[in-house]
């Protein structure tokens, strides 16, 4: 099997030649139509995540996957030939967290697709079935491949987390993938939205998806509307003070970019005077997902 991996950290993928892995009664084998390249399989590349030291290589990565099912085991409710979007959460379904809903804070979890186990960057991947989701076909694999990612880490820092609601007026932090996304959610929920974005390229995307546009948070402070949330997508540690200072009191800052090993600092008393909430839109600890070691992968 044809695949793309990680050989070294910090090095160009190279094309590498895998056999199938171990095929389950609970199993589907997916035959891979699209995977998008997210920011998190370039920090995964340069090894600086938590599992990086411990990370057998090579290693494929990329979570953003549309594929069919090629290959269903006995117990799998799904027929080959299903066009399906994955999952990369394979949670345990009894820890407090996922049996509170709150599956991406899951403390035993057992695997990540494309984090901690093999992803989208081949030919096929296998994967439990409960991790496939049924997509109709008049979705486009391009536009299906962000929806358990960006789109749904968007919906979920700007409606369940930050509470978006209509009337609302929404400060989106960073045009990328994640953060254009929350501000058209954001713009769908009827909420005015502004998006803050030092490119003058991504700007334009920004306001091409109907958001109004700023260069840096010290911009918030001109404009008319108070800020009800602040969406941080751009894991840069020097905005969030920035964030709690533009946020209207009784406000909400939803932390969901990150730059792992860099401290984000906040001012506790403007924080506390003004009364604001600052939530993070919670990545699992990956280190728990018990990535395998380079020598019982080679056992195995």
């Amino acid at each position: 099997m044809r695949a793309m991996a990680i050989v070294g950290y910090g090095a160009p993928l190279q094309p590498v030649d895998l056999a199938e892995p171990p095929f389950g009664p609970g199993d589907v084998r997916i035959a891979v139509e699209y995977c998008g390249v997210c920011g998190t399989d370039v920090k995964i590349a340069e090894g600086v995540m938590p599992f990086s030291p411990t990370l057998a290589l090579p290693h494929v990565p990329g979570h953003e996957i549309v594929g069919v099912v090629a290959e269903a085991g006995p117990d799998v409710p799904l027929a080959p030939g299903t066009r399906v979007v994955l999952y990369d959460y394979g949670t345990c379904g009894s820890c407090r967290s996922c049996v509170g809903g709150r599956e991406t804070t899951c403390s035993r979890l057992r695997r990540r697709i494309g984090f901690t186990d093999p992803g989208g960057f081949q030919e096929s991947v296998t994967v439990p079935w409960t991790l496939a989701v049924p997509l109709p076909d008049t979705v486009a694999p391009v536009a299906a491949a962000a929806l358990s990612c960006a789109i749904g880490t968007a919906y979920r820092a700007t409606v369940t987390l930050g509470q978006v609601r209509a009337g609302s007026t929404v400060a989106v932090v960073g045009a990328g993938g994640v953060g254009l996304h929350a501000a058209q959610i954001a713009r769908a929920a009827g909420a005015a939205t502004v998006v803050v974005e030092p490119s003058p390229q991504r700007r334009s995307a920004a306001v091409a998806a109907g958001a109004r546009a700023v260069a840096g948070v010290e911009d918030l402070r001109a404009l008319d509307d108070e800020i009800d949330v602040v969406v941080e997508t751009s894991g840069h540690p020097a905005v969030v003070p920035g964030a709690v200072a533009a946020v209207a009191p009784g406000g909400r800052v939803v932390l969901v970019g990150y730059t792992p090993g860099a401290p984000m600092t906040l001012d506790a008393q403007d924080a506390v005077l003004k009364e604001v909430t600052v939530v993070a839109a919670a990545t699992p600890r990956a280190r728990t997902c018990g990535p395998r070691s380079r020598s019982s992968r080679a056992a195995r």
